[in-house]
């Protein structure tokens, strides 16, 4: 009597767990496994320090509502974590993983969270991987390599030391405007090779404008985005479909500078220094132009 009552017990406990297999899978997955890639790694040495509106910084991989996974894959990019994860283990949150879908594919929003982020941090490719668990892995390949970086540390270290640390924020931010402007030539070529596998210059990021000496939207903004980070200047890049520019914080106002279209492409081959661009307001920016300066205000809120 009592083998036939232990193999019913047995028998029970068999037939449960094979009816809540999923959960019991899920229980033991979230409390064992997960429970220890709960909270975000260490950022490196170009993590920013700033919180926008439209994505702040976060130490936890495991998101209650969809602005959680907006901030979690900026903090993963901001921190220059080159594999970011995160855990739909919420179960209150029961549409993480189509919210999940839905924004690791949407190209035009993760691009715009890309350019919060320090340069060097920046993604060329995001290879994104879900399973059934709940679990979300992004790979990160970045956009500059090691070489790069350090070509490009070593040029914006000659630079600050000319600049007078004394300066206001403003004086200092003209004298990147400038230098960037003095010492780079637009890329008109680029247009023509970018779709070719090894194009002439490195013109659409910083090194191209920095140590090439050609740059396109790309290359100007990236290089001016790493002298503020440098100088401690709050400020992202901003993006329209088809250009890019920088805003910065000065005294808790944000303005948009644009080293591109201040330094224009003229026949003569003049090299023309402007500052049509230079620390303008939103309005401005738009009465100046509307052909590529419209951007998304849902993204960039602060502009």
């Amino acid at each position: 009597m009592k083998k036939l009552i232990a193999f019913l017990i047995v028998l029970s406990v068999l037939g449960l767990t094979y009816i809540y297999k999923e959960d019991l899978t899920r229980y033991v997955v979230y409390n064992f496994i997960y429970t220890n890639n709960k909270v975000m790694e260490s950022p490196n040495a170009y993590y920013k320090k700033y919180n926008y509106q439209f994505v702040q910084d976060t130490d936890s991989t495991v998101p209650h509502n969809k602005q959680d996974i907006l901030n979690i894959i900026y903090s993963g990019l901001n921190r220059g974590l080159d594999i970011i994860e995160y855990y739909c283990s919420d179960k209150s949150y029961n549409e993480c993983m189509d919210d999940s879908k839905n924004i690791t594919s949407d190209q035009d929003l993760l691009s715009s969270i890309n350019d919060y982020v320090h340069p060097f941090n920046s993604y060329t490719k995001l290879s994104i991987q879900t399973n059934n668990l709940g679990k979300v892995k992004i790979e990160v390949n970045k956009l500059y390599d090691e070489n790069e970086i350090n070509q490009i540390n070593q040029k914006v270290d000659e630079v600050i030391k000319t600049i007078d640390n004394n300066l206001p924020i403003k004086d200092k931010i003209k004298a990147i405007h400038d230098y960037i402007i003095n010492n780079t030539v637009y890329d008109t070529a680029a247009k023509d090779i970018t779709n070719i596998q090894n194009p002439i210059y490195k013109s659409q990021k910083a090194y191209g404008a920095l140590i090439e000496g050609k740059a396109i939207c790309g290359g100007y903004s990236d290089a001016a985005a790493i002298f503020f980070d440098r100088l401690n200047i709050p400020n992202y890049k901003i993006a329209s479909s088809n250009h890019v520019w920088n805003l910065v914080q000065i005294d808790n106002t944000w303005y948009h500078v644009d080293l591109t279209w201040d330094d224009p492409v003229v026949n003569t081959g003049e090299n023309v220094l402007l500052d049509t661009y230079f620390l303008i307001s939103t309005d401005q920016l738009l009465s100046n132009d509307t052909t590529q300066h419209t951007f998304n205000k849902m993204y960039f809120k602060e502009a």
